[in-house]
């Protein structure tokens, strides 16, 4: 590479996070690794060791795909069972999804919104968000509507009440995104926090 500073607001190639090559590389949105950093965290809170993945093909979900698995097998995170899919697929995908519940609790998206939704809402059918399942979304880009805790689950169908319900089985992962004016000040955050929230904001949706 030219020995010049290059700026990406995006770059989200796992390959880029090699240092001796991209040496002038720097990044305004974190890599997904990070992300996948501290969801392995959260595993371990918890004593999970197993879980499911399931992800659109589509740029930057394969992406995060394959940056969040390296850091799960780097961490002896069994993925017990990964599908990924395109817009061919999807059907055949959400078949197959009814037959995650003899794999593992956990169970991973990594993909659109609009795909999530089709997803849980099968979950649902199927008698999957009493509790005994978790299901984490990755949010691939900060977002505005996740900022103001907008509903993901409505879209304006007869299915609204039955998304929300299956929602609030939902954990949602983005990357940073500030939500209050406490942390314009990062006096204001205590070292942990700050290095948290230099990660990924972590919330979950019940309405």
């Amino acid at each position: 590479m030219l020995d010049i500073p290059i700026i990406s607001w995006v770059a989200t190639a796992p390959d880029l996070n090699d240092r001796d090559e991209y040496t002038t590389l720097s990044r305004t949105l974190g890599p997904f690794s990070k992300m996948g950093s501290f969801l392995v965290e959260v595993m371990k809170l918890y004593n999970w060791r197993r879980v499911v993945i399931i992800s659109s093909n589509y740029l930057q979900y394969k992406d995060a795909t394959a940056a969040i698995t390296g850091v799960f097998l780097d961490n002896n995170i069994t993925i017990a069972y990964q599908w990924t899919y395109d817009g061919k697929s999807l059907c055949f995908a959400m078949f197959r999804f009814s037959h995650l519940r003899r794999f593992v609790s956990v169970i991973y998206f990594i993909n659109s919104k609009q795909d999530r939704r089709r997803f849980m809402l099968k979950a649902f059918d199927l008698g999957m968000c009493d509790g005994e399942y978790v299901f984490y979304a990755i949010d691939m880009l900060p977002d505005e509507s996740v900022a103001n805790l907008w509903p993901l689950w409505k879209v304006g169908d007869d299915r609204d009440d039955d998304a929300r319900r299956a929602f609030e089985a939902v954990f949602h992962v983005s990357t940073l995104v500030e939500v209050s004016k406490l942390y314009e000040n990062p006096r204001n955050v205590a070292p942990s926090t700050a290095e948290f929230r230099s990660a990924v904001s972590w919330r979950a949706f019940t309405s």
